[in-house]
């Protein structure tokens, strides 16, 4: 999880395009959420925020959902259904049928339950690869450099 991160970061820092730059970092606000880090996901959730007003629709709508599905992880169901209603009229309006679906998905399990609190992803072992470990020691070196 260590060099996806570091990977997303590299590219939200990195002088691309504004959609490249935002999906980084709307994947970087997933990962955070994944793993349980709650200041991580607020404070990249706060950032897509800021430029929401930029983003197409189905760029739109995926903050909407992964914003939704976040707050509901960390407990927050209230404010995660009102995310996810606002990417369920705004991909019922852009007909973005695969989001309606997935944001209706997540709401109807919101009746019924919590979403229970991540637990922080783990793969026994992965990091041990040597694989691996060479692309995250390459991607360190690489935002090192950058800085």
């Amino acid at each position: 999880m260590d060099g996806a991160r570091i990977a997303f970061e590299l590219v939200v820092g990195a002088r691309t395009s504004f959609l490249v730059r935002t999906n980084a970092l709307l994947e970087l606000m997933e990962l955070e959420s994944s793993a349980g880090d709650r200041m991580a996901f607020e404070r990249r959730r706060a950032e897509a925020e800021k430029v929401q007003g930029r983003m197409p629709p189905s760029m739109l709508t995926d903050y909407y959902y992964k914003a939704g599905v976040g707050l509901a992880r960390f407990g927050q169901a209230g404010r995660g259904r009102q995310f996810l209603t606002a990417g369920l009229a705004l991909a019922e309006t852009h007909r973005l049928n695969a989001w309606y679906f997935r944001c209706e998905k997540v709401l109807a399990n919101l009746t019924e339950c919590e979403l229970p609190e991540p637990e922080p992803a783990t793969h026994p072992g992965l990091g041990e690869l040597p694989a691996v470990r060479a692309v995250a020691v390459g991607l360190r070196e690489y935002a090192a450099a950058g800085t």
